[in-house]
């Protein structure tokens, strides 16, 4: 048997382990990033990925958040009284995104961000404030490729952000 026969016989009897959909098989993660939205306190996320083809890619991210809301009077004065609260949760949102040429370049507001202050309110006469955001152990995954970015970490510790 020739060395062609051989290798022939090994190509053709060799499982295949392509991904579905065409791709150039390179995914890499570019000045992917996390920041806040300084008027909302949302987590905002920057993601640039090559070497995608052309098929809908599906992210998912993922933050361990925390929020802290206070009660500030009329004459902007927070009481001494403890009219403070800071609650924590891990946050999660998946979406779709189609790449361009490869590429996917796209900046969104993670939902569920910032965390509600859940049942805390403020007393009458007082106003509700998001004073301060945190996001920890952000991942950004490429679920459909497998490929995760670097973990990320961002925060806003002085918004004063008044909640209607």
């Amino acid at each position: 048997m020739s060395i062609l026969s051989i290798y022939l016989l090994i190509l053709a009897t060799t499982p295949s382990f392509a991904a579905k959909g065409s791709t150039s098989g390179a995914h890499f993660f570019s000045d992917t990033s996390a920041s806040v939205d300084l008027s909302t306190g949302g987590l905002v996320i920057h993601i640039d990925e090559g070497g995608l083809g052309q098929a809908q890619t599906d992210y998912t991210v993922t933050a361990d958040a925390s929020a802290t809301y206070q009660c500030f009077n009329g004459g902007g004065n927070h009481p001494k009284a403890g009219n403070k609260q800071t609650v924590g949760s891990t946050v999660t949102s998946s979406f779709p995104v189609n790449p361009i040429n490869g590429r996917v370049q796209v900046t969104i507001t993670v939902s569920g961000t910032p965390l509600a202050q859940g049942s805390f309110s403020c007393p009458s006469g007082q106003d509700l404030y998001l004073q301060s955001v945190s996001y920890t152990a952000i991942t950004i995954e490429d679920t459909t490729n497998g490929v995760t970015a670097p973990i990320l970490t961002t925060g806003a510790p002085s918004l004063h952000l008044l909640i209607p």
